[in-house]
């Protein structure tokens, strides 16, 4: 018989993980939800993940259909969730406690800037657009307060030196500001733009490179996973992310695919759209 330090060491069981949902839907009377599994029950989001692909994957398993897969929650109602949260704990959630007191998935959240710690900036410029700031004053402030102190943004902010800044040319035409607030005006058609476009991009979505190649991986780089906490991460770029099979990449040797389209969404990597993210920005359309 296991000791209880040889269970806890051993992990959870595929077994053990199909046959606790079942028992919280039958608690529950119906089939639960992510957020309910993981505060319900012993079970973790690791356990989840080291077993399945994903948590209709787990449901998959147990017999069930996630009622909510498929389904795209509004932005309206994923900022006003979050900011929710953000007012009822005076500060900004964590994921850990968005997970516990959101009423949305923080993947459906995610998707609003492609990584958590981008969330704050995309919800101020959604109540910008919207005229919610004045409403939502106090979470504004929250996030005022965050950008002040965020790393990306510090580093944008450093000056320019004189001698660097840019020159008038008398003998070129002048531009008005671009509609776009995006570095590049149109869309990427291959890997290349695919590439720049993330680069203009980067630190709003929480990375800065230390390492550009031709070689695999294309980049590596430093990533926010919290507040003044940075880890490496290894990214390929491609214009479809399927592309990655078709050029033969090690998927021991990447940890993140960046591409324009992701017609791969049983990928084992995280996946980067940045179609989807540009989409939900308000820069198109």
């Amino acid at each position: 018989m296991l000791t209880k330090d040889k269970q806890k060491n051993r992990g959870v069981t595929r077994a053990e993980i199909i046959e606790t949902i079942k028992k919280l839907a039958r608690r529950l009377g119906r089939v639960p939800t992510e957020a309910q599994v993981q505060t319900l029950t012993r079970l973790k989001r690791k356990d989840l993940r080291k077993h399945f692909t994903n948590f209709s994957g787990a449901l998959d398993a147990c017999g069930m259909e996630n009622p909510h897969r498929g389904v795209t929650v509004s932005t309206a109602k994923l900022f006003e969730d979050w900011a929710r949260v953000a007012r009822m704990l005076r500060k900004l959630p964590s994921t850990k406690a968005y997970r516990k007191l959101g009423r949305h998935s923080m993947e459906a959240v995610m998707r609003l800037a492609g990584h958590w710690p981008g969330v704050p900036r995309a919800m101020a410029d959604y109540a910008q657009r919207n005229g919610l700031r004045k409403k939502w004053k106090d979470v504004m402030a929250l996030i005022g307060e965050q950008m002040e102190n965020d790393w990306p943004t510090n580093a944008v902010k450093r000056p320019i030196p004189a001698k660097r800044r840019p020159q008038l040319k008398k003998d070129r035409p002048i531009y008005g500001p671009p509609i776009t607030r995006r570095a590049m005006l149109h869309l990427p058609t291959n890997e290349s733009g695919v590439m720049f476009l993330f680069a203009s991009m980067a630190l709003e979505l929480g990375f800065m490179a230390t390492i550009v190649r031709t070689g695999f991986p294309d980049c590596e780089a430093l990533r926010e996973v919290s507040p003044n906490r940075l880890q490496r991460e290894r990214i390929e770029f491609e214009y479809l992310a399927k592309n990655f099979l078709k050029h033969r990449h090690r998927l021991d040797g990447c940890d993140i695919i960046v591409c324009w389209i992701n017609n791969w969404p049983d990928c084992p990597l995280e996946v980067i759209e940045l179609s989807k993210i540009i989409g939900r920005s308000g820069d198109r359309g």
